[in-house]
């Protein structure tokens, strides 16, 4: 199974940095999908799976997570965590949900 993260930026500082750690060894790729009008890239050097987007505009959450999705779907990703850049994980979260997901046998039926 291959997991991935999408997050949405929108004048991102370095706070998000600390969110995006708690969850960003326990995923092949973050898609991060930035609102602002200038480019952030800097923030995230320091990350290796980490593919950023910039838009330029706020052009709303629903148009990024629907970007960092398509981007997902053509890297053939299997599940897709969604966040925004105020959220975090506690440690082990991630790692209980792929647990979940990997026992089930109705892997079609969830979402």
């Amino acid at each position: 199974m291959k997991y991935a993260g999408v997050v949405v930026l929108y004048n991102p500082d370095k706070k998000v940095l600390d969110n995006i750690k708690t969850y960003s060894d326990d995923l092949e790729r973050i898609y991060l999908i930035d609102n602002s009008s200038v480019d952030n890239s800097k923030l995230f050097v320091n990350f290796s799976n980490i593919e950023y987007l910039a838009n330029f505009e706020n052009l709303g959450i629903a148009k990024a997570l629907n970007i960092g999705a398509n981007k997902a779907i053509s890297d053939k990703i299997d599940f897709l965590l969604t966040m925004d850049q105020d959220s975090s994980f506690e440690k082990k979260g991630i790692n209980d949900m792929k647990n979940f997901i990997e026992k089930r046998d109705d892997l079609n039926e969830i979402a």
